[in-house]
């Protein structure tokens, strides 16, 4: 008998060292988001190996500790060793379970690696752990009911409700957690129950039972390692009951515990998420001077007002919201976020409706971010990606707004608005020419100006536009308004071309056929003599030199035409282009316009005064050869001379 109960007390003390105290192991949470939207369970695992041959021994326990049950004398010492076999079925549980995520994890990464909508999304199945944890709660049930008085029942009751969590069975798993605390206040689970129970509710948004339950570790187990983690997720449950001031003091009673002690890495946590209470119970100065003085490190405080600022944000309470960034602009103006902080303080002026500072706060995005001269863009030039994202922030913000004020101005007819649209496009166009939108944004701007009435830089801006692409989906507008400022201006002047032309050829009628030969004009008589030559002055017929407006006139023209053939304008303005030319005397450009008009519209009107015009232009170059050889053309053009007697006899 002496040597069985040897034999039995060295296979359980092998037993005990293969599955060594599971709370020993048991490693410290971490907080891979915090905050209580996200509401994500602090992850304390309990280590377990799962290598090949640890999974062998454990196997190789459990068969040994079953065996070992068989010729085990009733009594305490069996319950130990009922406890110990629920404690290896629970490990086996987490161990398979570890396997079958590291396999769903690669599974899931694969099928986002695929990117096959067809593809079957992998699913996560755990009932072979659960199998092992469902043996580890009989085992303690039976524990139970059969040793009542067994001294490590407190830690049965533990293990019941931790399986019991890992199937899904969390309401019966809470009774274990309250019936450890309520009959056992002095076992050392008491501290994981209530953790336990607390990280429950506050997963579960029940933040009205969760904060007991964190509230006894803080006040009863100072020094338990749940207390930091504890003292952690009651800060959140105070800022969900409104009670800001205490979830900061809480948040900074953390990072303090913290600091000494390093097994708790909830510093930099506690040092984000106490920006939410700051921002409903504290103000920016209170916040400042807990980071300025108390934590004492710059990084900190840079990235609580940051947070701090996005908050005020979104609350829309933008006069904080500006006080902020403008704060985070000083302290760090060449942070890599400073762009992003100066379009959330023109987003703010937005908010205000306050036109002049949004204009003034645009215009310090895009000279301070998206200038290559600027003080930030050198500091941070190494930076390719921070320097492109700078400018794609400020291209866009600028693009955006200048669309905006300039539907809202046509609407509004406010000029103010029309103001700020004047001053933005040319500098969107000065520091974004080569974007996509530019091509948009140019003709955006031409509007504008032919709105105002800016006829010349209008017109050049129009010109600009369909110069840059002909086949593009703004060329005929551009091309025709280009056409039109310029022609709007030159109204006047054409209208007087017209009528000088009108009265030249009718001269020239009256006094005969107008033919000028030398320095005399012969003026043929009705049979066709010549009369005596009367002294004519040519040097009024001398080309002329064209001014600058007029030349922008005759460019737009020319693409007009060249680009529109079926224009129901281009007769028009080829006419409008050929009267321009003929008014400065440059007859050589002038007659192949007017030919074209014949050719091309031979019974509109235009074509008779190009015809009169032709033969006037051909008379005073005194090319009698080709006026012989026009007229006969003419002659033979029946749909230009068909009901047109006084041109046919001309």
């Amino acid at each position: 008998m002496f040597k069985k109960f040897i034999k039995i007390l060295v296979l359980l003390t092998v037993v005990i060292f293969i599955s060594a105290s599971l709370f020993a192991r048991r490693s410290k949470r971490v907080v891979k988001s915090s905050g209580p939207a996200s509401m994500q369970k602090f992850k304390i695992g309990h280590s377990v190996k799962v290598d090949t041959r640890s999974m062998q021994k454990r196997n190789q326990a459990i068969s040994q500790l079953k065996d070992l049950i068989k010729d085990y004398p009733e009594g305490p010492r069996k319950a130990e060793v009922y406890r110990r076999l629920a404690e290896l079925y629970w490990e086996k549980a987490r161990a398979i379970k570890s396997k079958l995520m590291a396999e769903y994890n690669k599974k899931t990464d694969k099928y986002y690696e695929l990117n096959d909508p067809n593809a079957p999304m992998p699913e996560l199945n755990l009932k072979p752990a659960w199998v092992w944890n469902r043996k580890a709660i009989d085992v303690c049930d039976y524990i139970m009911r059969k040793y009542p008085d067994f001294s490590g029942l407190d830690e049965v009751y533990f293990f019941m409700a931790s399986n019991l969590m890992e199937v899904g069975q969390p309401l019966k798993a809470i009774r274990e957690y309250k019936l450890i605390v309520e009959k056992y206040p002095k076992s050392k689970h008491v501290p994981d129950a209530y953790f336990e129970m607390g990280e429950y509710f506050f997963n579960h948004n029940n933040v009205f039972k969760a904060i007991p339950n964190y509230k006894a570790i803080i006040d009863k187990f100072p020094s338990n390692k749940f207390y930091g983690f504890a003292l952690y997720k009651y800060a959140w449950c105070m800022y969900n009951v409104g009670e800001y001031k205490k979830s900061v003091s809480s948040f900074q009673k953390v990072v303090e515990v913290s600091n000494f002690n390093k097994k708790v890495d909830l510093k930099e946590y506690a040092l984000k998420d106490m920006v939410a209470p700051y921002a409903e119970a504290g103000t920016v100065d209170d916040a400042e001077k807990y980071f300025k003085t108390i934590v004492k490190d710059k990084k900190y405080y840079i990235m609580v007002l940051s947070r701090l600022s996005a908050i005020y944000f979104e609350q829309d309470r933008t006069k904080e919201a500006i006080v902020i960034y403008n704060k985070l602009l000083k302290e760090v103006p060449n942070n890599e976020k400073a762009p992003r902080w100066q379009k959330q303080i023109v987003e703010c002026y937005k908010k205000m409706n306050n036109k002049e500072q949004v204009r003034a706060g645009i215009l310090k995005l895009v000279k301070k971010y998206a200038d290559e001269n600027s003080s930030w863009y050198k500091a941070n030039a190494k930076d390719d990606a921070t320097v492109e994202s700078a400018k794609q922030t400020a291209e866009a913000a600028l693009r955006l707004l200048v669309v905006e004020y300039h539907n809202e101005a046509r609407k509004t007819g406010s000029k103010e608005t029309w103001n700020i649209v004047g001053q933005l496009y040319p500098v969107y166009l000065k520091y974004f020419p080569k974007s996509e939108a530019a091509y948009d944004m140019r003709f955006n701007y031409a509007e504008y100006l032919h709105d105002q009435k800016k006829f010349v830089p209008a017109g050049e801006q129009y010109q600009i536009v369909a110069d840059s692409n002909p086949k593009g989906s703004h060329f005929e507008d551009a091309s025709f308004g280009a056409v039109s400022c310029f022609g709007e201006l030159l109204k006047k002047d054409q209208e007087e071309a017209k009528n000088r032309a009108k009265n030249r050829v009718a001269k020239h009628k009256k006094e005969g056929n107008g033919k000028i030969q030398s320095s005399e004009v012969h003026v043929a008589s009705e049979k066709g003599e010549l009369a005596k030559p009367k002294k004519v002055s040519l040097d009024k017929f001398k080309e002329k030199k064209i001014p600058e407006l007029h030349r922008k006139f005759l460019k737009a023209c020319e693409t007009y035409v060249k680009n529109i053939p079926r224009s129901k304008y281009l007769v028009n303005i080829m006419y409008q282009e050929a009267i321009t030319y003929y008014a400065f005397n440059h007859f050589k450009e002038a007659v192949p316009k007017f030919e074209m008009i014949i050719k091309k519209y031979p019974r509109n009107n235009l074509a008779v005064y190009s015809a009169d015009l032709i033969m006037d232009s051909l008379n005073i170059t005194k090319d009698w050869e080709a006026i012989s050889k026009k007229a006969r053309e003419f002659l033979r053009n029946t749909a230009l001379l068909s009901g047109r007697n006084r041109l046919k006899k001309d």
